[in-house]
């Protein structure tokens, strides 16, 4: 019987991904791990027996190598940060219901298939796991800074701790990336620049129908904190349509820039929670 179907078996009112999450809390927990998690210790109780950068169009896979071993390959010009998802992402796929043993490819990081939203979600319970994850980030706050602090302990991309951060919070929270166009040779030299447009928002709890990443861009408080390249924490007052009411939010944000395809783009990401 898999760990999954024993958990389910204790546990029948959890859905999958709490069971995924109780599954997560116990490997940790048995291998005695620390942040930052070295997932070499969670493959071996997998039946992972290494991993391999490769030309991959995909972020990475699952490759059988019979006798119940199995070997994970990442994308070799990928980062090591987002080739550390990946490899939480193919330790996962052996926790997920159903699993058999077969190949399995992580194609894209925002796939919609219910097996890639299970994989990540496991991942990340065993990147950041909760043990110790719910303290660190209660102590570090849902700032920027907080956000640089938690990442580089648990050595995760940025995106990726604000989601999870947001999703521990204890409060309704939000999380908004914006990014504006990659520099191109028409752009070089120019100042007009096109603006921010959103990449995504991240949120949990309940929040006002006029708080929403739109309304939090028109404000111009990501374009300022763009263009002054600083860190804002604050207050930000949204108005909705007919300036009847309006919500105070707590707003902290700062530019990112990252290279692309090799060139750089700004990007500016903004934690918001209720005032």
């Amino acid at each position: 019987m898999s760990l999954f179907d024993e958990l389910r078996r204790q546990e029948p009112g959890l859905n999958d991904r709490q069971v995924l999450s109780v599954a997560c809390r116990r490997l940790v927990r048995e291998t005695r791990l620390h942040p930052p998690i070295n997932p070499l210790a969670l493959m071996g109780l997998r039946g992972i027996v290494g991993v391999e950068a490769s030309r991959l169009a995909q972020l990475g896979c699952l490759v059988q190598l019979g006798n119940g071993r199995s070997v994970i390959h990442v994308r070799a010009q990928d980062h090591p940060i987002r080739q550390r998802f990946t490899i939480f992402h193919e330790i996962a796929h052996t926790l997920l219901p159903g699993y058999s043993g077969t190949q399995e490819f992580r194609c894209v990081e925002n796939s919609k298939q219910p097996k890639e939203q299970l994989s990540n979600h496991a991942a990340a319970e065993l990147l950041f796991p909760g043990l110790f994850f719910e303290g660190d980030l209660a102590w570090a706050g849902l700032t920027t800074k907080g956000l640089e602090l938690l990442a580089r302990r648990y050595q995760a991309s940025l995106e990726a701790t604000a989601i999870h951060a947001v999703d521990h919070w204890s409060s309704p929270a939000m999380c908004v990336v914006a990014k504006q166009p990659p520099l191109t040779t028409a752009t070089l030299g120019s100042s007009d620049r096109p603006s921010l447009v959103v990449s995504y928002v991240h949120r949990q709890g309940v929040w006002p129908e006029a708080v929403n990443a739109y309304a939090i861009l028109r404000s111009g408080v990501l374009e300022q904190t763009l263009a002054a390249d600083a860190r804002i924490d604050g207050t930000l007052t949204l108005n909705n349509d007919n300036q009847e009411q309006a919500t105070r939010l707590r707003l902290s944000a700062k530019a990112y820039p990252f290279r692309t395809g090799g060139r750089r783009q700004n990007r500016v990401i903004a934690l918001l929670t209720s005032a």
